[in-house]
């Protein structure tokens, strides 16, 4: 845990990987998503995705949760990476990739799944939305979760956010 101290000394307390993990977690739980998986940095815990590619990879994303019949699968981290964007699009070009998570869970094929990635971070420098259309991105602070939807970001999928 870092610490910074103020000309008070008064200690400041900032956020560091884990922290956004946890703070969205939180979040979604208050907003009736179901968390699936949750995979913190360092952890062996998480749910491993192979990928249909050769040579074959795997990527463990931070967050995987359910609402209704949306997935949401976020990577997070302090500030805004492009590794975590092409990593996402990656899972997400194959199909076969997110029928692997579906099973995973005993999800049926009968239902009709939609998937969603999202990124999270502290620091919003570097980030433009709409550079980010089929994402959503979560800024998160101590007291705070701030919700950025691109522009293919239907209106069913954003209101599962507005729900408490």
């Amino acid at each position: 845990m870092q610490y910074y101290v103020n000309r008070r000394d008064d200690a400041i307390r900032t956020l560091e990987e884990r922290d956004v993990t946890r703070l969205l977690k939180n979040f979604l739980e208050k907003k009736n998503w179901e968390i699936l998986s949750v995979h913190y940095p360092g952890s062996q815990a998480g749910v491993f995705i192979v990928l249909n590619e050769k040579p074959r990879r795997t990527i463990v994303p931070d967050i995987i949760a359910m609402k209704g019949n949306t997935i949401l699968i976020v990577e997070c981290k302090l500030k805004f990476s492009k590794q975590d964007v092409k990593k996402l699009n990656e899972v997400f070009k194959d199909s076969n990739n997110l029928t692997k998570i579906s099973k995973k869970w005993g999800i049926k094929r009968s239902i009709e799944i939609s998937f969603q990635k999202a990124l999270a971070f502290h620091n919003k420098r570097n980030f433009d939305i709409k550079k980010l259309s089929d994402f959503i991105v979560f800024i998160i602070n101590f007291d705070k979760v701030v919700t950025y939807y691109g522009d293919k970001i239907n209106e069913q999928v954003r209101k599962l956010f507005d729900i408490i």
